[in-house]
């Protein structure tokens, strides 16, 4: 498995003009690595870097925008891939860093941690 800073020095590599929206403890590595204007920081608001990058990505549908988020995260607003599948915004990238665990909160493991997949549970809401 990758580890989370040096998958991101990788994507930092990639990102020229688009909108990059940071979670929590990804925000954290990515502001320390990667500060620009085109950063969203979504600082104290767990859960939600899946819809604020939605609502970024309908409001600037000619600029590319990247959700940069954690597994603990994405748990907390399962339901915002519904939303995200519903409105299947072209222009929206959505990366999860997984590491089994809320580390914005103690790093606290998540439940059946071992058993989630995320790729599988977008799959199923309707994501491409």
């Amino acid at each position: 498995m990758m580890n989370r800073r040096a998958a991101l020095e990788i994507l930092k590599k990639h990102i020229k003009d688009e909108i990059c929206v940071a979670a929590y403890s990804t925000a954290h590595d990515w502001l320390d690595m990667n500060d620009r204007d085109l950063n969203y920081f979504s600082f104290g608001a767990m859960g939600l870097g899946s819809s604020h990058g939605l609502g970024l990505a309908l409001g600037q549908p000619n600029r590319k925008v990247v959700v940069l988020d954690g597994d603990g995260s994405l748990l907390m607003n399962l339901g915002s891939l519904a939303t995200i599948a519903g409105a299947a915004p072209r222009n929206l990238a959505h990366l999860v860093c997984v590491n089994g665990c809320y580390e914005a909160n103690g790093s606290h493991p998540l439940p059946a941690r071992d058993a989630i997949d995320f790729a599988a549970i977008a799959r199923g809401a309707g994501m491409r």
